[in-house]
């Protein structure tokens, strides 16, 4: 049985709602694993999403934090009705491994930085953008009619993917703090224009502005004309994971393939220092439209 992306985000709202609940009730794992009679790997095991937690479960959980409002006891009895249907084993097929681990992680951070070189991050596309981009990096309109269908299928499900990473980096109530850097080349090129869509681009640009207003998103570019930087070995993503995950984790992909790694604080801490510099330099996309208006007046 295949899995729906809401079904993912109900099990990552879970999780983190569950995070919450103990740390106000001022418990660790350990606290609520001898409270319970149950073993602290089982609690830690419940908080990071890797197994489905039961009605039951869940319920001995909430009488130990001590929530007892039955609206609020409701809600979560059905996020955990519908996490239980999936989670991101469907994308296995589609995704390496080290990005599911990378989608998985995400939804439990409290901090996410991601800067990138070549397109507008995915949380941050349009269907429409998101479509164009996968399509032609896929060569989809070269392929053979029957190749065709199955890689639009491919792209459709990736897509969903993508807006679902939207919708719960802007919809929580207990949002991640994420932080977003763009070079400055993504927003001059015209995406469909390829295919004779000359309003796709316009579009995308509108949405990055409104997504900048979400008080929990800050978007900036890094202007060409700040010159060489440390970003030119390529995106990257870190997410800063809460207690008691501990380390943060390092997403990135190249030529050589995809990474994920935990196990390498050193180059974790490397990476979030190449952040706060490419920081150091970027603007916001008013400053941005700010630069290029006064250089076409000069």
């Amino acid at each position: 049985m295949t899995e729906r992306p809401r079904s993912a985000a109900e099990r990552r709202r879970l999780t983190r709602r569950l995070r919450q609940l103990r740390a106000q009730a001022d418990l660790t794992q350990t606290d609520v694993a001898n409270r319970l009679d149950w073993s602290q790997s089982k609690v830690n095991r419940i908080e990071l999403g890797e197994v489905a937690i039961t009605r039951t479960d869940l319920g001995a959980l909430l009488q130990v934090y001590g929530l007892d409002d039955p609206k609020a006891v409701a809600e979560l009895l059905d996020m955990a009705k519908t996490a239980r249907q999936q989670n991101f084993a469907e994308y296995r097929d589609i995704f390496a491994k080290e990005f599911l681990h990378f989608l998985e992680f995400e939804g439990l951070a409290d901090h996410i930085m991601h800067y990138e070189s070549n397109v507008v991050p995915g949380p941050l596309q349009t269907p429409e953008y998101a479509r164009a981009t996968l399509r032609a990096v896929r060569m989809v309109d070269s392929l053979p009619a029957r190749d065709r269908r199955e890689v639009e299928h491919l792209i459709e499900r990736k897509i969903r993917v993508r807006m679902e990473r939207k919708r719960l980096l802007i919809q929580e109530s207990d949002a991640v703090k994420a932080e977003f850097i763009l070079n400055e080349g993504i927003l001059r090129r015209a995406v469909g224009a390829e295919s004779g869509q000359p309003d796709l681009m316009t579009d995308q640009l509108a949405h990055l502005a409104e997504l900048a207003e979400v008080p929990n998103v800050d978007v900036r570019v890094l202007p060409s004309s700040r010159g060489a930087h440390p970003g030119l070995q390529g995106g990257f993503v870190v997410l800063e994971l809460p207690e008691p995950y501990g380390d943060s984790l390092l997403y990135m992909e190249n030529s050589a393939g995809e990474l994920s790694t935990r196990d390498q604080p050193d180059k974790v801490d490397q990476f979030v220092k190449v952040f706060d510099q490419l920081r150091a330099r970027a603007v916001t996309l008013a400053d941005v439209e700010w630069e290029t208006a006064s250089r076409t007046v000069g």
